[in-house]
């Protein structure tokens, strides 16, 4: 038999009404005992453990929706990594002949040294 947490139970073996608050895989239910309460505590129990489900439920999928986000995030880098990989691949890496060369083409050549013909403080 299925029972759902915030369900009210029998249990056999036990005296009294119980309330279904938890459900852990393999270990059963969690209860607690409201018989002996008055009414309106006891369905002040059931609302308050309603509430908390109801709770866990929404950060449960708050963090199901920030899981997806940072798998999609995490995709999108692994994207921008392999493009980038890509193009450092495709650079041509400057070897030293290539320093001396603009990117315009042209080389960069230093400028022929003119000989001093004027000399001060002597005479011809």
């Amino acid at each position: 038999m299925e029972f759902s947490i915030g369900e009210t139970v029998f249990v056999d073996g036990l005296e009294g009404i119980y309330l279904i608050v938890g459900d852990v895989p393999e270990r059963g239910c969690y209860l607690v005992k409201l018989s002996g309460l008055s009414e309106a505590r006891a369905t002040a129990i059931i609302e308050h453990h309603k509430t908390q489900v109801l709770e866990l439920r929404e950060e449960v999928k708050a963090l199901n929706i920030s899981a997806a986000l940072a798998t999609g995030k995490e995709a999108d880098l692994g994207k921008k990594i392999v493009a980038l990989q890509t193009q450092l691949a495709n650079c041509q890496y400057v070897t030293d002949e290539d320093a001396s060369v603009d990117p315009g083409g042209s080389a960069h050549r230093a400028a022929p040294e003119v000989p001093n013909t004027h000399r001060r403080g002597t005479k011809p």
